[in-house]
């Protein structure tokens, strides 16, 4: 059986012809700003290939490409992908002396409601599957490659931060924190807790936030003894960082003594259920 499943797939290999398609997007770095709530924008950059026709695709960015870029100042992480759409998609392409190219078109609607600041996106080019002359399949082995797109939205794009309230409950830190800027944004904390005796460090994962968004969020220290404890917390939202100092007190929690009560049967209301039932039975008698 292994050996015909194996005949199987070579003469399915056969069929196929394997070539090495290299895609590219042009400019490297696409940027619009300007833009404003409630329009929208037709935008046009090429795609650079050598096959015939090439899908555009667009995903939503991350922080981590503008982390080191001034940009990150006025980021919203706010999800943009669904503001692009494109007017032809597979796009075809044109053979030029070196590499062909086509032309991409898209359209941008930029949300009545969207956050002020720059937006990140990812525009990436694959080549269309082609099904050659001699009723073989062509399947293209294609370098990952994805540019840019910045989008700048017009308005005052704040990213910014408050812890409100730092409290324990029992053996778990309670931290308020509040989104206060105008922009989706996210964050981690770093919480250092000490004593005299006793030092820690503890890592959030990466959270985010909308703008106005507040949440408790809850650290949880079980193992550690009761008492007094110095806290030192860092909030860093990538564009900034903010650092709180308390002084909080542990108390593990204390189990719940349940007293269990003996329910004691009453056996006067059989006396007098019985009294009842002889009074009415002398009272018959007598009546008799």
């Amino acid at each position: 059986m292994r050996k015909f499943l194996t005949l199987l797939f070579f003469v399915f290999v056969c069929f196929l012809k394997f070539s090495y398609a290299q895609f590219g997007i042009s400019p490297p770095i696409l940027k619009i700003e300007g833009l404003k709530t409630g329009n929208s924008y037709l935008y046009s950059f090429k795609v650079l290939g050598n096959s015939e026709y090439a899908n555009v695709y667009v995903k939503n960015g991350n922080i981590n490409y503008l982390i080191k870029t001034n940009y990150i100042q006025n980021y919203s992480e706010e999800d943009i992908s669904n503001w692009i759409s494109f007017v032809e998609n597979p796009v075809k392409i044109e053979k030029g002396e070196r590499v062909g190219e086509g032309k991409v078109n898209i359209i941008i609607t930029v949300p009545n409601d969207a956050e002020p600041g720059y937006k990140l996106a990812f525009i990436g080019a694959q080549p269309v599957q082609q099904f050659l002359p001699n009723g073989t399949v062509s399947i293209a082995i294609i370098p990952s490659v994805e540019a840019p797109l910045i989008m700048q939205i017009d308005g005052i794009a704040i990213r910014d931060f408050e812890v409100f309230d730092i409290k324990s409950n029992y053996n778990d830190i309670l931290i308020g924190i509040k989104n206060i800027g105008t922009v989706s944004a996210s964050f981690y904390l770093i919480l250092n807790i000490s004593n005299s005796t006793f030092s820690k460090q503890i890592k959030s994962n990466i959270l985010k936030f909308k703008p106005g968004e507040t949440k408790v969020i809850p650290i949880s220290l079980s193992s550690l003894a009761d008492g007094k404890y110095n806290i030192s917390l860092t909030i860093d939202f990538f564009s900034g960082k903010k650092f709180y100092q308390k002084e909080i007190y542990l108390e593990s929690i204390k189990p719940l003594k349940i007293k269990i009560v003996e329910k004691v049967f009453d056996y006067s209301v059989i006396l007098i259920i019985l009294i009842i039932v002889l009074v009415i039975v002398i009272w018959k008698k007598i009546k008799e």
